[in-house]
């Protein structure tokens, strides 16, 4: 049965921790008569989230079994397969094994320096935030509304907000903000304390690549600070770290 929820890959053992980590995939390029090539290796239980492309390409399933995500559909693709993918769309999917796919692009451009830049958006923080948190909701089976009931359910803990506050986010709705400088490992309070949360853990938002993660010790799950924080800067979490450590 091909697995629809995060929860549900959990309880199939399809996620391990390094999944929740940076992953750097092996890949290989080459340019020629006009094409471009880029051969890209993924290990197992990773997501996948592809740059949106300037130009039409045709992706190649070289090696492995993934899951897809394309809208509101979810479905299973095995090696051979192929997909092709429109301009100013990108994709995203969940690795089930070790993964080789490869994309083509025609492409007037012959410095692999530079190629990127030509075929590819740059995307900011926000927008990647943005995509990668509709994903999650797909990945979830559920919408926004009923993120927000849930989060509603329980009351939110008035604790001291040294350090930090509530403004509006530039994702929409509000943000956590750090007020003053936090070196990397730090401690910045308590998100979660039994079934009540904290402002930390209620309005802290969504990143696919977060700047502070969890650590739960004597009962409560309190945000570490996974780098240098400077003042001013919103705090991003990754929620599918969020689920891992509230199943613990």
């Amino acid at each position: 049965m091909l697995p629809t929820t995060i929860e549900d890959m959990f309880n199939t053992g399809r996620i391990e921790d390094k999944s929740l980590c940076p992953i750097i995939p092996r890949v290989e390029e080459r340019i020629h008569g006009g094409m471009y090539l880029r051969v890209t290796t993924i290990p197992p239980n990773t997501f996948i989230e592809g740059a949106t492309h300037k130009k039409d390409a045709i992706s190649i399933l070289l090696k492995g079994t993934i899951i897809q995500i394309d809208g509101k559909e979810r479905y299973q693709i095995s090696a051979p397969s192929f997909v092709t993918t429109n301009a100013g769309t990108s994709r995203q999917a969940f690795s089930l094994t070790e993964v080789s796919y490869a994309t083509i692009t025609a492409t007037d451009e012959t410095d692999l320096n530079k190629i990127e830049e030509v075929l590819y958006e740059e995307e900011s923080i926000n927008t990647k935030a943005k995509k990668d948190y509709d994903a999650l909701l797909l990945e979830l089976d559920m919408t926004q509304e009923q993120v927000e009931e849930d989060m509603n359910k329980f009351p939110v803990l008035l604790t001291s907000m040294e350090g930090f506050k509530r403004d509006i986010s530039a994702l929409g709705g509000y943000g956590m903000f750090t007020t003053k400088e936090f070196k990397e490992g730090e401690i910045l309070g308590v998100m979660y304390d039994g079934e009540n949360k904290t402002l930390l853990g209620r309005y802290t938002n969504h990143a696919p690549t977060p700047n502070v993660t969890y650590l739960r010790q004597d009962g409560k799950v309190y945000m570490k600070s996974k780098y240098d924080l400077p003042t001013g800067v919103e705090l991003f979490l990754n929620y599918r770290e969020s689920l891992r450590c509230l199943q613990q």
